[in-house]
């Protein structure tokens, strides 16, 4: 298994139930390192508040949203409408 490949899945289970949320409010929480913490307390699921290597996952995305714009994510990814999807991006980009 991936590193990455666990919290993608719980974030495609977000995903699918048909939760969004905005590109800007996801690349501030990455940028804080609360995006798992966040999510769990919204969507009320303890498994994305908790797993195994949410520190190093959180590392990761605070780097690639330091890396890219706004604008680069459109582009190179192709998402403009759900930072969900942009989470999922980053860590299959891994």
């Amino acid at each position: 298994m991936k590193m990455f490949e666990f919290p993608a899945f719980l974030v495609l289970s977000l995903i699918d139930k048909g939760y969004k949320e905005s590109i800007e409010d996801v690349v501030e929480l990455c940028e804080d390192k609360k995006i798992f913490t966040y999510l769990g307390e919204k969507y009320n699921n303890e498994n994305i508040s908790n797993f195994a290597r949410k520190e190093e996952t959180e590392n990761y995305l605070q780097e690639f949203v330091r890396t890219f714009t706004t604008g680069d994510f459109q582009r190179k990814f192709h998402i403009e409408n759900n930072g969900l999807v942009l989470i999922v991006s980053a860590l299959v980009d891994s």
